[in-house]
């Protein structure tokens, strides 16, 4: 399904406006520059936003399964059950909204996961999946991002698009009992 026309005709005209700021600034009128210019920025930031949601309503996005504990997997299911209601089907777009936000505002340098912790081996934890529907060009961004050199050397750690999408759970719904006390820094 095509983008809604508003955001459509939006994304079309970014490329003109674009160049209003510098226009003002030339003008004379730096002091409006700077707000027309962010004005600008989150316009696009958010046309861009609605298409990818569109794409995930449309059924174009592909799951992405994230490997976690049994228990955490139960703990973040219930917490989004909650989120909506008891709506099953909410509940897993709940999740996948809560990822790919998470993801976005980590590819746009917004958010920085917390390192990640470490399960201490011999935990014998049961593993299983959370599915959740991300573009594939949004979590490819992540995945590079997270194996960048110049980022690894900022942020002090090498992460994947899975883990970030983890700690994004973590984050929102923290972690169930069982789990506090077996993780290392």
């Amino acid at each position: 399904m095509p983008l809604p026309t508003k955001h459509a005709a939006l994304l079309a005209l970014l490329p003109d406006v674009a160049e209003v700021p510098d226009v003002l600034t030339q003008a004379g009128r730096p002091d409006l520059a700077g707000p027309i210019g962010k004005v600008i920025a989150y316009a696009e930031e958010q046309a861009k936003r609605n298409a990818r949601q569109n794409e995930v309503r449309h059924g174009r996005t592909p799951a992405q399964a994230l490997r976690v504990s049994l228990a955490f997997a139960e703990h973040v299911r219930a917490h989004a059950l909650e989120d909506v209601e008891g709506d099953e089907d909410k509940a897993g777009k709940r999740i996948s909204a809560i990822v790919r936000d998470s993801l976005a505002d980590f590819v746009a340098g917004d958010w920085t996961p917390p390192a990640p912790q470490r399960v201490r081996r011999g935990t014998g934890t049961t593993k299983t999946t959370i599915a959740v529907r991300v573009p594939a060009d949004l979590w490819q961004q992540a995945g590079d991002l997270g194996k960048d050199e110049g980022q690894i050397a900022a942020r002090g750690f090498r992460i994947t698009a899975e883990r970030v999408a983890i700690l994004a759970l973590e984050q929102t719904y923290g972690l169930p009992a069982e789990e506090q006390s077996s993780t290392t820094a």
